[in-house]
């Protein structure tokens, strides 16, 4: 693969007190930085938060799934914030795609499995015999729908029923196939390998009502990984930093406390 372009990270919020500890975000396949806006006020005022728009945001052209290794978009996110800040970051904060892909990313120097990594409604299925024919149907109804929780959850009573359900169909139609089959590659490797590369802690975080990233894949996932912690959050689906960002923040600080804080505040 050709390397990516570099891909420019930005600081959304400042952190305050005496240390603080900077927190990478990369949002998942069709969602984009806003995603992360609740996070801004539920985060203590000791967490830096950075974020980066990577090229599968919603409504961004799908030249990036043209090949086949994703992986080294996420790479390049981190190199982003090392060259900004000098430093990797303290802890790094993956969603949906982009968590499945710091599996594939792991182990690489400053990247996700070096450094704390919160995985956030990652897909996973323990074996590759879990992925059947009907899977993929499965998987491709499973798009539209988070799609239709995502902008019920940003939209609210903006659309109707009907108006929300007709533009998550076209949001699919938009994204096109490539960056799907995309999604398959990684989530079926995922069942191939090992994840030895992740020396350092990691929390997963899933939602008990999330019909993508399943909760019972959350758990299997988190048997894989040294050093893992889960936590399935109750009455949430798959979008767990915009229906419950104060739960979410809560267990990023208490995670965050495994690692000592790095940063005097006069740096950042």
């Amino acid at each position: 693969m050709s390397a990516p372009p570099q891909l420019p990270v930005r600081c959304r919020r400042a952190g305050a007190g005496r240390a603080v500890q900077r927190v990478l975000l990369l949002h998942g396949m069709g969602g984009g930085v806003g995603v992360w806006d609740p996070m801004d006020e539920a985060m203590a005022a000791g967490f830096e938060l950075w974020d980066c728009e990577l090229p599968w945001s919603m409504g961004a052209s799908p030249r990036w799934a043209f090949d086949r290794d994703p992986a080294a978009w996420l790479t390049a996110a981190v190199d982003g914030f090392v060259r900004a800040t000098y430093a990797p970051p303290d802890l790094i904060v993956a969603h949906s795609f982009a968590a499945n892909l710091a599996l594939e990313a792991a182990g690489t120097p400053a990247g996700p499995g070096s450094v704390p990594t919160v995985l956030v409604n990652p897909f996973f299925r323990p074996a590759p015999e879990d992925f059947e024919w009907g899977s993929i149907a499965h998987y491709a109804r499973g798009f539209q729908r988070m799609f239709d929780e995502g902008l019920r959850l940003r939209a609210g009573a903006r659309f109707t029923d009907a108006e929300r359900e007709r533009l998550a169909e076209r949001l699919c139609v938009l994204t096109g196939p490539y960056p799907w089959l995309r999604f398959y590659d990684v989530f079926l490797r995922a069942a191939l390998r090992g994840f030895e590369e992740f020396t350092a802690p990691t929390l997963l975080v899933g939602g008990d009502q999330d019909r993508g990233a399943e909760p019972e894949g959350v758990r299997a996932l988190g048997r894989r990984i040294p050093n893992a912690r889960v936590e399935i959050l109750d009455q949430c689906g798959h979008f767990p930093m915009i229906e419950q960002p104060g739960r979410l923040a809560g267990l990023l600080a208490e995670f965050a406390q495994q690692g000592e804080p790095a940063v005097p505040a006069s740096a950042s």
